[in-house]
């Protein structure tokens, strides 16, 4: 591969593919560097999104529910300046699958979502801890219900079964006392004591502003089955604190993370000993899930033919990408637009495409289908989701709602100074980030020849319809939907 085809592999598999200006500078860095900057998960991210313009609706109310939740991350997804966090972020709320569906709660979800990526970069026995006793995951798994005298087996049972050691590491004996140790936990409301629904609005807005909590986790000794409780082959007075470090230590779960990772961001089925490599990696670094992520393009294997364009693409790696390329990166989110909208119409337009959009192609964020999250690969391809994704053209040539923004997708390419139609053409290609073959493209230049790409007026009817069927052959092409 070519210095930018591996900056490009990168992108894809770490971020949310690369904006071609970005790939012109990175094809002039060292690959250290380069490597650095796409898997930066430290900074923060570039575009303030502010919570409010997602949660409140046309009336002014505060609608902190779940596909509001679903609507910022995907905001923050195609606007934000960091798109290896929340590559990660997509990982880990795979891993630990909640959904709106029981915990519809926007804030809940959002504070879900902030506690995994800030403890991505903690030892995995402290982030096993603090998702435990999230309040979304006392919700979600019920534990919130567990007493000593009625301990509640859900969340251990996906504690060593999905989260950690993973399928025939551990016994039905060690589920029940691992639910005996985590008992006494429940949670407190502030809407408890309010009876009326506009009092409680008021209050909601204060504690968004001031980013306090409004149900938090607690405590009740009295409820907590005292032990001792035999785990793992360790008897001793269990508790939460202990169950994690037990769990996330055991080899069992380097094992489980690694194949997991190594799935998520290079290949399907791979060979035991690459496995092995990186879970030495995730024991060495005490399961910190970033350190163990910016391992995988150090090995020979990431690189290898089979690692290159061999994962199906997701909804979203389908779909944010071509936002970021075509969303404006130096968006003003506290003035109004040239054409009069205001921040939040400006961010709940972002936000709607990308959530109504990937439920389209069978993905809705912060809603997995069940505890072990969604099937990957290809399982995201069928005759419903492929004719899903291949009306995207439509949005894109301008021609459905939600396309407002991508509208500028030939006016970019204006930009470049181009003139004839294959240039236009190759421009195109560039930005969509298509693996077209020689054949393919001949294809597609008579489509931009036949279609006078080159002459087309910005941003009108005829623009469109010069677009709408090279698009429609871009997103027929087979590699198209390949990472």
């Amino acid at each position: 591969m070519t210095r930018r085809e591996r900056a490009a592999h990168l992108a894809r598999r770490f971020g949310f593919g690369a904006r071609v200006d970005d790939l012109d500078r990175w094809e002039k860095m060292p690959e250290a560097q380069v490597k650095e900057e796409i898997l930066d998960f430290d900074s923060e991210q570039g575009v303030d999104i502010n919570i409010r313009h997602i949660f409140m609706n046309g009336q002014g109310q505060l609608q902190a529910n779940a596909p509001q939740a679903a609507g910022y991350w995907g905001a923050r997804m195609a606007l934000g300046d960091k798109p290896a966090q929340d590559k990660l972020l997509l990982f880990l709320h795979d891993h630990f699958a909640i959904s709106g569906e029981k915990v519809n709660s926007g804030v809940l979800l959002v504070d879900y979502l902030n506690t995994m990526q800030r403890m991505a970069k903690r030892p995995f026995a402290e982030l096993i801890e603090e998702i435990t006793l999230d309040p979304a995951m006392l919700l979600w798994l019920d534990m919130r219900f567990s007493t000593d005298d009625s301990p509640n087996e859900n969340f251990a049972r996906e504690l060593l079964e999905l989260f950690t050691l993973g399928v025939g590491s551990y016994t039905e004996e060690d589920i029940q006392e691992a639910a005996r140790a985590l008992t006494g936990w429940g949670l407190r409301d502030r809407y408890e004591g309010r009876k009326q629904p506009a009092e409680t609005l008021v209050h909601f807005g204060e504690w968004i502003d001031k980013d306090e909590k409004f149900i938090a986790t607690s405590f009740a000794e009295d409820l907590r089955d005292p032990g001792p409780h035999s785990v793992l082959g360790t008897t001793a007075k269990h508790d939460v604190k202990s169950i994690s470090k037990l769990t996330a230590e055991h080899p069992a779960t380097a094992i489980h993370m690694a194949k997991k990772l190594w799935e998520f961001y290079a290949y399907p089925n791979p060979e035991p000993k690459t496995v092995e490599k990186l879970a030495a990696v995730f024991t060495n670094n005490d399961g910190v899930i970033t350190e163990t992520v910016k391992a995988i393009p150090e090995m020979d294997e990431f690189w290898s033919d089979k690692a290159v364009r061999s994962i199906v693409k997701s909804p979203v790696d389908f779909l944010v990408p071509v936002f970021r390329q075509l969303l404006n990166r130096d968006l003003k989110l506290d003035e109004n637009s040239e054409d009069g909208r205001t921040p939040q119409q400006r961010l709940q337009g972002v936000a709607n495409a990308v959530v109504v959009l990937c439920r389209r192609m069978g993905m809705f964020l912060l809603y997995p289908p069940d505890v072990a999250g969604w099937k990957w690969d290809s399982e995201w391809i069928t005759t419903s989701t492929m004719l899903d994704r291949i009306a995207v053209a439509r949005i894109l040539a301008g021609q459905q709602q939600n396309g407002a923004a991508a509208r500028q997708l030939l006016p970019y390419a204006k930009a470049e100074g181009l003139k004839t139609d294959e240039e236009y053409l190759d421009a195109l290609l560039a930005i969509l980030d298509v693996p077209a073959d020689e054949e393919q493209r001949a294809l597609l230049v008579e489509l931009a020849k036949k279609n006078r790409l080159a002459a087309t007026p910005e941003n009108n009817q005829r623009t469109s319809q010069a677009l709408l069927p090279i698009l429609q052959a871009i997103f027929s092409i087979p590699e198209f939907h390949m990472m």
